[in-house]
């Protein structure tokens, strides 16, 4: 197991780093011949002497190399890059570590990655099954899947519903339903089952301490049940919570007039009925006072 660097080609507009800069031969129904090969960081960029290529990362579907070629997909073209020799497999990794930080960045993913590893990875959303090899990347609050192509998924630990392993396969349910079984990770799979598991602990303590801290009064035993009625980033019907934890809802309620929303939650509750209000809190960042 290790930690990845996805270094970008230049943090200027435009700008390419000659590291990411390649020969070969192309095949495509628009261009066909030699070509440059620059791995720049919103796009891939081919280009002969009088024609230039764009492919935006957000349009490729997927990457792969076979037969020492590399064969990039597109909604509406395919692309194949031949005779690199044995820079093959660095513009791949080039391409594939460049292409996975435009994927990051659009999932937020803040930091860096806890611990990283690799595998086979099946995707079960809506009864529909997608499946394929890829880079699997831990977070302190989620876990990225990141294939060569666009099933990258931002799994949030707050919405994990359950967790167990199946000798090498570690199958992770949320609470929608929905699942993904991670395997193939070798000698890294114990190693990632226990930091996912340390994960999702700390996350589950610190949520359990800032119920705790929003009032004194709340016993143990209810901020144990408080914290299952309303988890971490998901919702909770504000009349349920009212009726069953008054104080700490008059808490949350101080919060709120002190707060940039004291105005616009007296409008929604004017103009909504109560029985359909939610409601969800969220802790500030660490050494900030906690804000509804």
């Amino acid at each position: 197991m290790n930690k990845q660097q996805y270094p970008l080609p230049g943090d200027n507009d435009g700008e390419i780093s000659s590291g990411f800069e390649y020969e070969a031969q192309l095949q495509s129904s628009q261009l066909n011949g030699a070509v440059k090969v620059a791995i720049d960081k919103d796009a891939l960029l081919l280009s002969s002497l009088f024609n230039r290529i764009s492919i935006e990362y957000t349009d490729i579907t997927s990457f792969s190399i076979s037969e020492n070629a590399l064969h990039i997909d597109t909604p509406e073209s395919s692309f194949t890059l031949n005779q690199m020799g044995d820079k093959c497999d660095r513009c791949y990794q080039d391409l594939y570590n460049t292409y996975n930080r435009k994927v990051l960045k659009a999932f937020f993913a803040q930091g860096d990655a806890l611990l990283e590893t690799s595998g086979n990875y099946q995707i079960n959303e809506n009864g529909k099954c997608l499946q394929g090899t890829g880079r699997f990347l831990l977070y302190k609050d989620c876990l990225c899947i990141l294939p060569p192509s666009n099933h990258a998924r931002r799994i949030p630990l707050s919405f994990i519903g359950d967790l167990d392993r199946d000798q090498y396969t570690l199958n992770i349910t949320m609470v929608c339903g929905d699942s993904y079984n991670l395997s193939r990770m070798g000698y890294d799979t114990d190693i990632f089952e226990k930091q996912l598991t340390d994960c999702i602990l700390s996350q589950q303590k610190k949520w359990l301490s800032f119920i705790r801290s929003l009032d004194a009064s709340i016993s143990t035993s209810d901020s144990i049940k408080i914290a299952e009625l309303m988890p971490p980033d998901r919702t909770v019907a504000f009349i349920l919570l009212k009726a069953n934890y008054p104080s700490l809802v008059a808490k949350i309620e101080e919060r709120i007039k002190q707060s940039r929303i004291a105005d616009a939650f007296d409008t929604i509750q004017d103009i909504i009925d109560s029985q359909h209000l939610l409601i969800s809190i969220k802790a500030a960042p660490e050494a900030q006072t906690p804000y509804p």
